[in-house]
Order: structure tokens, then C-alpha cells, then sequence
């Protein structure tokens, strides 16, 4: 636990000057290289080999997050591309899943080629995490930026110390064995108290106009979206046979580990902040 707390006191402060306080494309290159990580953790548990299959790989993760294509934008192809990319990156997401489902059941009939693992790592994990760079980019992007980083970590680590003290009942047992029906709970309220909490401060900080409605649609959400990414990744970890993506991040292992819940989290609260805008 101890490692745990010093990397996320080191890591929130340098996250939180790279999305707030230095220019877009600081966030653009922080984000990508989260994603040349991830991809290459999750080619090495599926136990690509081939060094040119996981450099191009890994190039083409970045390019995908630096310059993705958003709804918001006035260009008609870019809208209907990013739409596209969203739902296609859903789709293929959710069949891998299904697969991965089937193989950890025990239905071993099933075999998932490593070219799964390549759509993971070079198209749905970029994509997704490129919702971040989306939200940098919108009008009061520095604020946007924040929410699922808030939603996700705080919701997290409200989870965590929820279920250490009061979980009692197994929430996913053959699934993630730590997680508890009272810190999932708690984790929620956590996420949406959170959120709620920040708009406050940017209301009183910057005098700008906060609908707590968005805010609590946006946390609740949010952090649900956080929750079944850390499962989806969970899944794939058990299926592998492995307890950590890796060990880049003491005390939370990978990359990936850390920024599963970021990879669902960051497009809802993308679509959610188009639909309900907090500020």
C-alpha cells in the first residue's frame, strides 16, 4: 500500500501540470506515450515476440492519439470517421472480451489469435485514450481534462480503501478476487462526490457557471465506465495467467494496469460532456 500512495502522490501532481497547465499538445504527447506502454503490455501478455510487429504496432498507437478525429470538429468526414472509430473500437473490444470470456470458462476449444491483441493494443486502447486528447482540446479543455481522471482514480482509490475496511461480500470472485459488493459501492459515491467536489472549486476558482446535474450524470457514469474497464483488462490479465501487466508503476504494476479504467472512462465522459456540458 505504501508504494501505492507514493506513486500516486509523485504521479497526480506531474499528471495534473502536464493536462492543466501546459499547452494541448503536451497532453497529446503524454498521451500517446500512455498508449505506446499499454499496446506493448498487452503484446507482451499475449506473448508477441516479432520486435518489428510491436514497434509498428506501438507507432501507429501513438499517431492514432495525437491527432484523432473528434465529433466536435466542423469537418463532416472527421465527425463521421470519429464516430465510426468509437463504434467499430466498441464492437471489437467487446467481441474480444466475449472470447476471452469463453477461453477463461474453460471452453478451450476457443483460441485467441495474437492478431486480437494487435486491434487491442494498436487501435482500441490509443482510440479510447484519445478522448483525453479530445477534451484538452474542447473549449475549457483544462477543466474538461480533469473530470475523468477524477471520475476513474478517486472512484478507484475510494473502492480500494472501502473494500479494505468494509468488504465483506465478493463482487467478481473469478473475475478481480479483491473486489467487494461494499467497495464498488463505495467507489461510486466516491467518484460522484469527487466530481461534484471539483466543479465546486472551479465555480468558486474561476467563476464559472457549473450544472450540478452534469456533474453527478457525469461522476456516476463515469466512474461505472471506469469499473468495467478495470474488469475488461482484468479478464484478459486472468485468461493470460498473469497477476500485472508489468511493473513501470510501483505498487500499481503497468501502464495498463493503472490506465484500464481510463480506457472506457475517457470516451464516455467525452460523449457525456457533449450531451451535458458541466461548465
Amino acid at each position: 500500500m505504501r508504494a501505492r500512495i507514493i506513486t500516486g502522490v509523485v504521479g497526480v501532481p506531474a499528471l495534473l501540470v502536464i493536462l492543466s497547465f501546459l499547452p494541448a499538445w503536451a497532453t497529446a504527447a503524454a498521451v500517446a506515450v500512455i498508449a505506446a506502454v499499454a499496446a506493448y503490455e498487452i503484446l507482451a501478455a499475449a506473448g508477441v515476440k516479432s520486435k518489428i510487429q510491436i514497434a509498428a504496432t506501438l507507432l501507429f498507437a501513438a499517431l492514432l492519439v495525437i491527432n484523432p478525429p473528434g465529433f466536435t470538429e466542423t469537418d463532416a468526414v472527421r465527425k463521421i470517421t470519429a464516430v465510426a472509430l468509437f463504434i467499430g473500437s466498441a464492437i471489437l473490444f467487446a467481441a474480444i472480451l466475449w472470447l476471452t470470456l469463453e477461453v477463461f470458462r474453460g471452453a478451450q476449444q476457443i483460441k485467441i489469435p495474437a492478431t486480437c491483441y494487435f486491434v487491442i493494443g494498436g487501435i482500441v486502447i490509443p482510440h479510447f485514450l484519445s478522448y483525453l486528447v479530445l477534451l484538452r482540446s474542447m473549449p475549457r479543455g483544462r477543466f474538461l481534462v480533469l473530470i475523468p481522471f477524477i471520475a476513474a482514480f478517486l472512484a478507484d482509490a475510494g473502492a480500494y480503501f472501502t473494500g479494505i475496511f468494509f468488504g465483506r461480500h465478493k463482487a467478481f470472485s473469478n473475475i478481480s478476487p479483491k473486489k467487494t459488493v461494499e467497495g464498488c459501492i463505495g467507489g461510486l459515491v466516491v467518484g460522484v462526490a469527487a466530481v461534484c467536489v471539483y466543479g465546486a472549486v472551479i465555480n468558486t476558482a474561476f467563476g464559472l457557471d457549473v450544472s450540478a446535474f452534469s456533474l453527478v450524470v457525469l461522476g456516476l457514469l463515469g466512474a461505472i465506465a471506469a469499473v468495467l474497464g478495470d474488469l475488461a483488462f482484468s479478464l484478459i490479465k486472468r485468461e493470460r495467467g498473469i497477476k500485472d501487466y508489468g511493473r513501470i508503476l510501483p505498487g500499481h504494476g503497468g501502464m495498463l494496469d493503472r490506465f484500464d479504467s481510463m480506457a472506457l472512462c475517457a470516451p464516455v465522459i467525452y460523449w457525456l460532456t457533449l450531451l451535458f456540458p458541466p461548465f
